[in-house]
């Protein structure tokens, strides 16, 4: 449940069984947990410093904070790394543009620099269209507006590519699943062996090719696509790649590549648009349902999950594998 956070499952536990005891002394929860000591000494070393457990005056051992400032710890955490990553990202992007403005401009067009200036949709195209035929193991896509088309499509080559052993991980804007049929053609690729989930906002469109190819927009603020950089294999695809698994760890699945066997398909699709952040009625749209039938649905799901808002039923979902 908190793996996405920074976690691990070994601290999880150590944590959840401090909560369960009320205090966390080392060697207490290493006969109970069975965990060697020395592995709980670290363990529990790395709550104090996430702020999850305070320690006692004297010896008495370390008292875990509550869940919900626990999460709140962690998220403030989390946050402050993906602002750091973001600054790094800022630099290499400033790396990048004095790099362009130092080989001149009789360079951008060759294949031997490691940023390439492309400008004019056809071109745009034609370098995702190369990017991905250059893909061994796997592409990585940020998805965000602004769109060429008004109406989502199918990437056919995608779905060629994944035939053929390509792995894809597409990360979702939000807005961006407000776009007509954005949804069917993520189910479509999902269902082709993408996976797909959402993230709250995303800072940019990315689109990587293993860790030889990266296209990023000029400028990330536009709201037209006008033209985007080419970075070739160099120390510039390092910040992004970071940035791309920072995010991704932070994000909601809705391919249900964690979901397991005690929930229903039906449950489960409605679990990922609700985690989503969809307005309830784009999710009764895409599921073909009456918005009474959906909020009775919503309240069966509540129920079953123990849980009295959407926030605590999303929590919950996520500590049983069900998203």
């Amino acid at each position: 449940m908190l793996e996405s956070l920074g976690v691990t499952e070994v601290e999880e536990r150590l944590y959840f069984e401090a909560l369960r005891r009320g205090r966390a002394q080392a060697a207490e929860i290493s006969r109970q947990t069975g965990v060697g000591p020395a592995v709980v000494r670290r363990g529990l070393a790395r709550l104090e410093e996430l702020g999850l457990l305070n320690r006692l005056p004297g010896r008495r051992g370390l008292l875990p904070v509550t869940p919900d400032l626990a999460v709140q710890s962690l998220l403030a955490l989390r946050q402050d790394a993906l602002h750091a990553e973001q600054l790094r990202l800022e630099a290499t992007r400033r790396q990048a543009a004095d790099l362009i403005a130092r080989l001149g401009p009789g360079s951008a067009g060759s294949a031997d620099t490691a940023v390439e200036v492309v400008t004019g949709l056809p071109q745009v195209h034609h370098w995702f269209v190369h990017l991905q035929r250059s893909a061994r193991e796997e592409v990585r896509i940020f998805d965000k507006p602004p769109y060429a088309s008004a109406v989502a499509q199918v990437n056919e080559l995608e779905l060629e590519l994944l035939r053929g052993g390509v792995h894809y991980r597409c990360l979702y804007d939000r807005r961006s699943l407000e776009q007509p049929h954005q949804l069917r053609a993520i189910e479509t690729a999902a269902a082709a062996g993408e996976q797909a989930r959402v993230a709250d906002r995303l800072p940019m469109k990315l689109a990587m090719s293993d860790q030889q190819l990266a296209i990023v927009p000029l400028d990330i603020t536009e709201q037209r696509i006008e033209g985007v950089l080419v970075i070739r294999a160099s120390s510039l695809l390092a910040p992004l790649a970071d940035l791309f698994e920072l995010l991704w760890a932070r994000s909601t699945s809705l391919s249900g590549e964690r979901t397991v066997d005690r929930v229903n398909s039906a449950d489960r699709r409605l679990l990922e648009l609700l985690a989503s952040g969809l307005k309830d009625e784009t999710i009764a749209r895409q599921l073909d349902l009456s918005m009474r039938t959906l909020s009775r649905r919503v309240t069966d799901l509540l129920s079953a999950l123990g849980a009295t808002t959407r926030f605590q039923a999303g929590l919950e979902a996520v500590r049983r594998g069900w998203l």
